[in-house]
């Protein structure tokens, strides 16, 4: 199977191509992804593939499709795909019924139109299963028969996988007999299949804890606060991982801390960037590629340069050897075949927005020693702005987004704009930092860093990559530990039901919380969806896709949706 990495390139090329209506370009990428993952992982990607098909007319290959989307085991989504269908195998039915009336084929139009409506009936009959072999597994429950109250759980998610409270549920269990990385992968399905809910950031921030993660309990109580920033009883959780991660500096959370400490003093020293753009707005310089072919050409192949490339591709663990005198982007082959040698855009990674920063930091300082440049940038940009561009995939993955900037004299250089429209072809906006900064943030008011210093930079990236490595790690080895776990004796029981566990009440809307993880989790982990083991992350961005294609949500809208999901 292809790496994590790689699957998620290949999904933002889906995502980049829809989004452009370049329907043969995303039916590629999802070629790609058919095979680069199991069989039991196809449903939602040849869905996505079918509908592609569709656009192009293509009806022999979507009716393909959908029909080895009706073999496959069912995957149940949190939204719906179509009006009132949560299941890949009913959607595909829609889609085949779809195909064949186009086609003409009036009979087989109307047999899966039929098949899809006992779909739709069989998968509400369900749903209602699974909400009463629940209550089963909470009598056990309260009985203290805890083992056997989580077989039931178990059993109301083969019915349901995405119904949140047998989520929670099983995730209560799973703690009370000690499976704590059971109960980790538990918490994090409970979050992803209803992520306004509380209790599955309560019970994310509460395993987190007991393994000793404060510093991802901290995101996951503040990611709750954003949702009930009204709620005493999370914000009290919240501020108790914060003590335990400050008296905690030799644990995993301590190592989180370093690097806090690090964003704090980074953010200490930085000036004040929001202010600076409002009141030099009107005379800023917003400088081009003509300003790189000019001047910071001849330093590309500048030793010092060369080493820094190397050094900092060598963070994101890739292991992988350029030729002397490549740009960064040579490293990819798609970016590669996007770039034009020596161009800007061929030395800057949109995956990788820092790294990139650091990277042109260097140049320009080489190229214009007298602009005193800094290195500006956001770990909270909103991605709605890029949703109809090549770098929304980038954005509305790591939330990112970066800039030079020469302060005394009001010079900007936007380089992943650049990127986008040498690189991706794009042409809308000729300066998204002008749209970036003068608006706030993914939730609320954004919080801008300035550095001066690639190699304070340099430090802080680097340690920033090695602790969602660390987690990365974490993450795999609790993936691990719940495929091959043995039950354990249940610990002393206090509450009755998992219901009953003492839990925040206030239900209020989204509204901004708090600003202090320095990175998000990058979401490199697996969720289990009935017999499936799908990518968390992956499962998420392609429910977007078909839902922008399918007309659930506008294309507009999807980048929103998916931010609040990730």
């Amino acid at each position: 199977m292809t790496d994590t990495a790689s699957i998620r390139k290949i999904l933002y090329t889906a995502q980049t191509a829809i989004a452009r209506k370049e329907w043969k370009d995303a039916a590629d990428a999802f070629t790609r992804f058919v095979n680069a993952v199991p069989e039991e992982g196809h449903a939602m990607p040849r869905l996505s593939r079918s509908l592609c098909f569709l656009e192009q007319k293509e009806y022999a290959k979507a009716i393909e499709d959908a029909e080895a989307v009706l073999r496959l085991s069912d995957v149940h989504t949190p939204e719906e795909l179509l009006p009132g269908c949560y299941s890949t195998r009913a959607a595909a039915s829609a889609y085949l019924a779809k195909a064949h009336d186009l086609l003409g084929n009036a009979v087989e139009s109307a047999r899966y139109k039929k098949l899809g409506t006992e779909l739709l009936q069989a998968d509400a009959s369900n749903l209602e299963k699974a909400l009463q072999i629940k209550e089963e597994g909470n009598l056990l429950y309260r009985a203290g028969q805890i083992e056997q109250a989580l077989k039931k759980y178990e059993e109301a998610l083969k019915f349901n996988p995405v119904e949140e409270t047998v989520l929670s549920n099983a995730c209560q269990a799973l703690i009370k007999l000690g499976r704590l990385d059971e109960a980790a992968v538990m918490a994090d399905r409970c979050v992803y299949a209803k992520p306004t809910w509380i209790k599955g950031y309560y019970r994310k921030g509460t395993v987190a804890i007991k393994q000793r993660r404060f510093t991802d309990a901290i995101s996951a109580f503040q990611e709750g606060l954003r949702h009930h920033p009204d709620d005493t009883d999370l914000r009290r959780s919240y501020m108790e991982a914060a003590r335990m991660a400050e008296q905690n500096a030799t644990t995993q959370g301590g190592f989180e801390k370093r690097v806090m400490g690090m964003m704090m003093e980074i953010q200490h020293s930085s000036w004040k960037v929001k202010e600076w753009f409002s009141q030099c707005r009107a005379g800023i310089k917003w400088w081009n590629q003509q300003s790189w072919d000019k001047d910071c050409a001849p330093h590309l192949k500048n030793e010092d340069v060369q080493r820094l490339v190397i050094q900092v591709l060598g963070f994101l663990g890739s292991g992988m050897t350029l030729e002397n005198g490549a740009a960064p982007a040579h490293s990819d082959p798609e970016l590669k075949a996007k770039a034009p040698p020596d161009s800007l855009a061929s030395y800057v990674l949109p995956s990788s927005p820092l790294l990139s920063l650091i990277i042109l930091h260097r140049i320009f300082t080489l190229a214009y020693p007298a602009e005193d440049w800094s290195m500006v940038w956001t770990f909270q940009a909103d991605p709605k702005p890029f949703a109809k561009s090549s770098l929304f995939p980038f954005i509305s993955s790591h939330y990112s987004y970066a800039v030079l900037v020469s302060h005394d004299e009001r010079i900007v250089v936007d380089f992943l704009a650049i990127w986008a429209r040498q690189a991706g072809g794009d042409a809308t906006f000729e300066k998204w930092f002008e749209n970036v900064a003068a608006g706030g943030g993914r939730e609320g008011e954004a919080v801008y860093y300035t550095c001066d210093d690639d190699l304070k930079m340099l430090e802080f990236v680097e340690s920033l990559y090695s602790m969602e490595n660390q987690r990365n790690m974490s993450r795999e080895k609790g993936l691990k530990a719940t495929e091959t776990s043995t039950d354990k004796k249940p610990a002393k029981e206090e509450e009755t039901t998992p219901e009953s566990e003492k839990m925040p009440s206030n239900q209020s809307g989204p509204v901004q919380g708090l600003n202090v993880a320095p990175a998000r989790d990058m979401s490199n982990y697996f969720v289990l969806v009935g017999k499936e083991l799908v990518l968390g992350a992956v499962l998420i961005v392609l429910l977007g896709i078909v839902l922008v294609m399918s007309g659930t949500i506008e294309g507009n809208d999807v980048a929103e949706w998916i931010s609040r999901r990730i």
